[in-house]
């Protein structure tokens, strides 16, 4: 969870002030109160992650195509080990129908800040490395 907060000060001026996060539906729009919150804190947008769900790729790719960056985790969800768990396929479906690049994007150290089912931070350094933009096809 200090991932996105982390990116969305990294991510150049250019494209911050109009960035939208794919937020899990299932966990950050689970309520009311935290549905508000995330989506005014964060510009957090919901996805589906448990099943296909149109209405959220069409809501996401009318954000693309009205000029908005997406920040969108292709692992669906958060790496139980630090590892990279396997991608899915709602990015590169995005990417194609909308004909915009993926920026891959690397971070270090927000594990240690963070870990999973911790509830309170600890200090850390951390590392955002972005690539260069892929086109899918």
């Amino acid at each position: 969870h200090v991932d996105t907060p982390l990116l969305v000060h990294a991510i150049p001026d250019r494209w911050r002030h109009h960035l939208a996060v794919a937020s899990a539906a299932d966990y950050f729009f689970d309520t009311r109160l935290k549905a508000a919150t995330f989506a005014f804190l964060l510009n957090a947008v919901p996805i589906e992650r448990q099943r296909v769900d149109r209405s959220s790729a069409r809501r996401l790719s009318a954000l693309i195509e009205e000029g908005w960056s997406l920040l969108i985790y292709p692992e669906g969800g958060r790496t139980p080990d630090g590892w990279g768990q396997p991608h899915q396929r709602g990015p590169a479906w995005l990417a194609e129908r909308t004909d915009r690049p993926i920026v891959p994007i690397h971070v270090t150290g927000t594990r240690r800040i963070l870990p999973r089912h911790a509830t309170r931070p600890r200090p850390g350094h951390t590392s955002v490395s972005f690539g260069r933009p892929l086109r899918a096809g």
